[in-house]
């Protein structure tokens, strides 16, 4: 681990969301400041710290064991996205609609690695805990709370999918965006995930 002022480690699991329509038809375009294609739950945030995937590899596997990890980055073990998580709202300068985990292993074994790897590598968080969630949409500050209560948002995330893939790492500043550095810990879905939101981007680049 080094000291990278402005570049950022971001440990990440890799999650696809299946739902029955493209996520941007969800919100109205007016509110939308960008839709989180590339979905996933941070496991860990180092600000101004690069931890080489070797280092993250090392950690992860004296915090977790082989099964508990396996299970974990198990893609094929699909859940209806509901009965896992509920939708929720992260307000600060722009509005964060979010799917917060419900308590659940998946939920647990995320906690775990925050607080070991937290502990391991000297990392403070700018937040009081750590709530596991997976973003949706970043939107315009204001408009988040309608979607709350969306008689539209909620039938199409009671259709949703949700499957947890592989463990990732990205490098890179906090405005960076798709051009940050990624890397996978785990290999099992790499491949179809890399392809899966190349398609994603496609279909929803007009929003």
């Amino acid at each position: 681990m080094k000291t990278t002022e402005g570049i950022n480690s971001c440990l990440m699991l890799a999650v696809r969301l299946d739902l029955p329509v493209d996520l941007g038809s969800i919100f109205d375009s007016e509110d939308i400041t960008d839709l989180e294609l590339d979905s996933h739950v941070t496991v860990l945030y180092a600000k101004n710290k690069t931890i080489e995937p070797q280092e993250l590899k090392e950690s992860i596997n004296m915090i977790l064991d082989k099964d508990q990890i396996e299970a974990l980055t198990n893609g094929d073990n699909e859940l209806d996205l509901l009965e896992l998580t509920e939708l929720g709202l992260f307000e600060n300068d722009d509005d964060y609609l979010v799917l917060k985990l419900k308590d659940s292993w998946q939920k647990k074994f995320c906690t775990i690695l925050n607080k070991g790897l937290s502990t391991r590598f000297d990392v403070v968080s700018d937040f009081s805990s750590y709530n596991p969630h997976i973003t949706l949409a970043t939107l315009k500050k204001g408009t988040g709370k309608k979607y709350l209560d969306s008689e539209k948002v909620r039938l199409v995330l009671e259709k949703g999918i949700l499957a947890f893939e592989d463990l990732m790492v990205s490098y890179g500043g906090e405005n960076d965006g798709p051009d940050r550095k990624q890397f996978f810990l785990t290999n099992r879905f790499c491949v179809s995930r890399y392809f899966r939101i190349d398609n994603l981007r496609k279909s929803n680049k007009e929003l």
